[in-house]
């Protein structure tokens, strides 16, 4: 059984909070739960849960200015950030006021010894989506090794022909993952899992489904909410994760595959996750459909 549209309403999340109160258990999230093996663990029956993606590019470590310049690769090398292994993300933004043109970057990150570890096309959440993003961790040195180049030069020579001032940021971490589990529930009852958020239409985050060993049995990204339906397993427990981005692995890399949204750092902010047992979903859509007629009408609102 799918989500799909029965009645306009703004959010789900907002009328179980309304309309369930006397059942709902409310949890918030509790850090550090940003594994499978970390997941945090709820309680059965009826809940919502608070909790956030955090936003790590809101405050990075550093912000350089660069300017790149055609048939030349532009080199940044950090050695006083973090120590060995720990995660950081580098990413750019190529629009910068008063520069005459917006280069077309790529972004490369480099071992101790100087050898490419990764690089990246136009992975960055700012600038005007032709600038790179990339995730690495700090060498063992404890040094920290980025270039850019235009992004037709896959190997760094200076091989392009692109130019202009860009930024480069760089922010110790890794992106924010939130894993649960919902355990005590009744093995063979179908269940609804939604999640809703202040910004419906910046939503940006992937929802996933997840067997007991962490992989995917389900996902769904930026849809209005998100939303699955599934049935309880025989050990009655029900395990998720919320992701920034298009991240249908749940790894804290964003999907590279045809047509996928590969950015870096978006689908921050709070959220609003709603577990609700199929039969009480479908009590809640008769008691609240008064409600949710009075409320302002989309055509897209997904209700079990």
């Amino acid at each position: 059984m799918k989500c799909f549209p029965i009645f306009a309403r703004w959010s789900v999340a907002l009328v179980v909070l309304g309309s369930l109160a006397a059942s709902a258990a409310t949890s918030a999230e509790i850090e550090p739960n940003n594994s499978f093996q970390s997941r945090q663990s709820l309680g059965a029956g009826d809940s919502v849960l608070t909790a956030q993606i955090a936003d790590v590019l809101a405050t990075p470590d550093r912000d350089v200015s660069l300017s790149l310049v055609t048939q030349e690769v532009t080199n940044f090398v950090e050695m006083t950030l973090g120590i060995p292994n720990d995660g950081f993300i580098a990413w750019i933004d190529n629009d910068v006021p008063g520069s005459a043109s917006a280069p077309d970057t790529r972004l490369g990150s480099f071992d101790a010894t100087g050898s490419l570890v990764s690089s990246d096309d136009n992975a960055s959440p700012i600038g005007t989506g032709t600038a790179s993003a990339l995730l690495g961790t700090v060498n063992v040195d404890g040094t920290i090794k980025l270039s850019v180049t235009g992004s037709s030069d896959f190997l760094f020579t200076g091989a392009h022909s692109e130019q202009g001032a860009l930024d480069l940021l760089v922010a110790l971490g890794e992106p924010d993952l939130d894993f649960f589990s919902f355990q005590g529930l009744l093995p063979g009852e179908p269940f609804l899992l939604e999640v809703d958020a202040p910004d419906q239409l910046g939503l940006q985050k992937t929802l996933l489904w997840l067997n007991d060993a962490g992989a995917p049995i389900e996902t769904v990204f930026n849809l209005f909410p998100l939303c699955i339906e599934g049935v309880v397993p025989a050990n009655g427990v029900v395990n998720f994760a919320i992701a920034g981005g298009e991240d249908r692995n749940a790894d804290g890399i964003p999907d590279t595959g045809p047509g996928a949204d590969n950015r870096i750092g978006i689908g921050t902010g709070d959220y609003t996750l709603v577990f609700v047992p199929e039969p009480n979903c479908l009590a809640l859509s008769l008691t609240a459909l008064g409600a949710l007629m009075a409320l302002p009408r989309r055509r897209d609102a997904p209700v079990c």
